[in-house]
This record gives C-alpha cells, structure tokens and sequence, in this order.
C-alpha cells in the first residue's frame, strides 16, 4: 500500500493503494485508543497475520472503485459495555441506510455489499474499509495520547504556566476556527473570530481576538522578544531551579546559538543580574532557544508555540 502525497492530519482527507484499488479516506473524526485492559484489536488477517487496534468514537468517509462499481459509505466505531458496535451509513436511490453489527466490521462490510447488489457473491476487505491500516492516522493517535499524558493537571501549574497554557490554547483555537472556515462559509461572508470564553477549575478565561489580524500579528511578535526572557527567569525561580547548574547550562545553550549572555552579581543590590538582551539577539533566542534543556517536555511546547 502506498499513501498520496496528502496526509490526513494537513488535510483531513488521503488514499491508500492497496489490493490494486485507490480507496480514500476523509476523516471525520480520528477516534483513540483506549486503555490496554479495555482496547479491542481486529483478528489476524489470514492474509499477512496482521493485527489491528480498534479506536473509539472513530468516524470516516470511505469511497473507492469507479463508474457503475463505485462505492462511498460511512464508517463508524463505538465501544459500548457489552463490547464493539460497527457502524456503516450510504445512499442508495436517494434513501439513506444505516447498518450495524457487534459481530465484527467484516460482518457489517458484507451487509452493506449485499445490501446493494443482493445477488453478489463478492466480499469486502473490512480492513480497507474501516481504514485500520492507515498508518499515518495511528501514529497521530499515539501522538496526542502521548501529549495528553504529559500534560501536567491545570492546578498544579504556576500562575504563568497556566497563562501560557490557555494562551497556547487560545492560539490553536483561533487556527482551527480559520481552517474550518472554507467548508462552512462562502468567501465572501468573511467570518471572523472575536471571542472566547472558557472556565477551568472555577477560574474564567475571556479570549479576544483582533479582527485586523495581521496587525495583531505584528504587534505580538515584539512584545514577545521583549517579555520572554523575563518570565523564563520568573518561572525558573518559581520552580526553584535559579541555582549555578541552570545558570550554567543556559549560558551555554546562549553559546551554541551565538548569543553573547552572562549572570552576574550585582555588588549594589546583591542579586543576579544579566545580559539585557537587544536587537537580533531577542528574536534569535525566540527562534533559536532550545526551552527542553531548562524546562520539561509540556513547559519547552507550550513556550515555543508562544
């Protein structure tokens, strides 16, 4: 099998090539893996002894063939308490057919195929048709489940993690919401996103966004450079990690990416004072900057989506 130039998390829709048919897939909804003591895996193709995992609250388009053998349904998958429930949608003459099976998703595969030829001695591929082997879709799943689990819980972060957090969220919102335009709107009807409001652990977030985005955009750029350092230095302190070794190793992550920095004590005040950083030198630490070697996994994300 082979995957178009297209992948399906840059555009929900691609095709594989398998069994010398080109079958597409436009993803409605990825689904995820349950927990290992409650995931559900397909039984092992008699053709290559492949196995599969089965995804929860999985929705996709399917088409393949052409001309008078051209088939598109709609594939669904749900865990239920007793187990597995599979789901394929189509039309045929204008009417609109739902089939379902607990069996398995070949069972509900060859339903719909003599559902629509009755006299058909043929089969269908339930694994093709479900799109379980589409590997670029699994790997996505494993992704975001791995990205979930390391999201430290919402109430143990500091106050500018949590600020950092919801603005990156606010940001990944604002983007979807311009992704989804083209399919919903016309062009011309220029919708824009204003505002958002959302409430986590009794706390409200109120996100507005400015309709003259380019503007905006500008503007975010050199308050960014400018305030960055200085609440890298705030959240390292919080944490209590301000110590000669994160001094040391951010003096050399300075030194690898050309940045001329140095801590030193102020003889006045007694405390730590540093390079003030200018000109090129605060877009290059936005871009250059490895955050991971101060910071964990979540925290050094979160920071460069700022």
């Amino acid at each position: 099998m082979s995957f178009n130039q297209s992948k399906y998390f840059e555009n929900n829709s691609f095709s594989l090539k398998q069994n010398n048919a080109n079958y597409k897939y436009h993803v409605i909804n990825e689904g995820f893996y349950p927990p290992k003591d409650k995931i559900y895996c397909t039984i092992a193709s008699s053709r290559n002894g492949s196995k599969y995992r089965v995804p929860n609250n999985y929705l996709v388009q399917t088409s393949w063939g052409r001309n008078k053998s051209h088939y598109i349904v709609e594939c669904e998958i749900e865990y239920e308490l007793d187990g597995l429930i599979f789901i394929i949608r189509f039309e045929e003459n204008s009417q609109r057919f739902v089939l379902k099976s607990k069996k398995s998703p070949t069972n509900v595969a060859n339903n719909y195929l003599q559902k629509k030829y009755p006299n058909t001695c043929a089969t269908i591929f339930r694994i093709h048709v479900f799109g379980f082997n589409a590997m670029d879709m699994e790997r996505e799943r494993n992704r975001k489940k791995k990205l979930s689990l390391s999201l430290k819980p919402f109430n143990s972060l500091s106050e500018s993690m949590k600020t950092k957090r919801s603005r990156a969220f606010s940001v990944h919102l604002g983007k979807t919401f311009d992704s989804k335009v083209p399919k919903f709107f016309n062009l011309l009807d220029q919708p824009t996103l204003q505002e958002i409001k959302f409430n986590i652990q009794d706390k409200n977030y109120v996100i507005d966004y400015n309709n003259d985005k380019e503007n905006s955009d500008k503007s975010l750029v050199p308050f960014m450079e400018d305030r960055l350092w200085e609440l890298i230095i705030q959240e390292i302190k919080s944490e209590n990690k301000y110590d000669n070794y994160i001094r040391m190793v951010i003096g050399l992550e300075m030194k690898r990416i050309s940045i001329r920095f140095h801590f030193w004590q102020n003889h006045d005040t007694q405390n730590l004072a540093y390079t003030l950083l200018m000109g090129g030198d605060k877009e290059k630490l936005l871009r250059d900057f490895n955050f991971e070697v101060i910071f964990d996994e979540e925290q050094a994300i979160l920071i460069n989506r700022l």
